[in-house]
């Protein structure tokens, strides 16, 4: 369900440009746009079908435990967050390693030490992000691509709740506890992270904890969970929240 990435849109800021409160540059909102468009046409095809082809609660039932992997050390086991995208799982370790499984070949085809216990992580076709409770924001090209070997670290104020690759490949959105959304400009070729956009509720008083998130597929939807219990709603296309 991804863009071509030969065809991605390519996003030139300017560097030393102030990331906007409640706003999204122009060019973002067009690049999200224009794969929103292709990805919102194909998911609609998929969703005709997926009634027919969806299990029954017979065939559910009759699924079993066929197969165990070990990706992380053993000495420090525990798994604390795992994304899957397509053919590729991504997990993070408590041995502070970033693994990534590619289904289709059953190989695990790359390993990152992240140096942290991670609090959450996404993958995608052309890169790996983690974040933790620090604050600290990575990422990391895979070997698929011509930014093989490259990475990018930032800080953020807060523990980072969730992160996840924006299906445009050029940006990454991220969750923290301190009630904000965050979404930046990855430049792996440069080794950076360029925070473009903070999100928040503007009458709110700062008390708000973010708890966990998540990026609707075709990209233009992010919901927020608070510690209270309230889901936070951002449209990216009219920037309502």
């Amino acid at each position: 369900d991804e863009p071509d990435r030969k065809r991605r849109r390519v996003v030139t800021l300017d560097p030393d440009a102030a990331p906007l409160e409640n706003d999204i540059p122009k060019l973002i909102q067009e690049d999200m746009d224009d794969t929103w468009k292709t990805l919102n046409a194909n998911r609609k095809a998929m969703v005709k079908a997926a009634g027919s082809e969806a299990p029954t609660p017979e065939v559910l039932a009759s699924y079993q435990d066929v197969d165990q992997k070990s990706w992380h050390k053993s000495t420090c086991k525990g798994i604390p967050t795992m994304k899957k995208s397509n053919n590729l799982i991504v997990t993070g370790g408590k041995d502070k390693q970033i693994v990534v499984y590619n289904e289709t070949e059953q190989v695990v085809q790359e390993t990152f030490h992240f140096g942290t216990v991670p609090t959450c992580v996404d993958v995608a076709s052309t890169m790996v992000v983690a974040g933790d409770t620090k604050g600290k924001l990575t990422a990391y090209s895979l070997s698929s691509t011509d930014n093989v070997g490259l990475s990018a670290s930032t800080k953020v104020d807060g523990t980072l709740v969730d992160v996840q690759v924006h299906p445009t490949h050029n940006q990454i959105v991220a969750a923290t506890s301190k009630g904000k959304v965050l979404i930046f400009q990855s430049v792996l070729e440069e080794k950076k992270l360029q925070l473009v956009s903070t999100l928040f509720k503007e009458e709110e008083d700062g008390t708000t904890t973010f708890t966990c998130g998540a990026l609707h597929p075709d990209g233009l939807l992010y919901v927020a969970g608070t510690k209270d219990g309230t889901l936070w709603t951002w449209d990216f296309r009219s920037m309502t929240l």
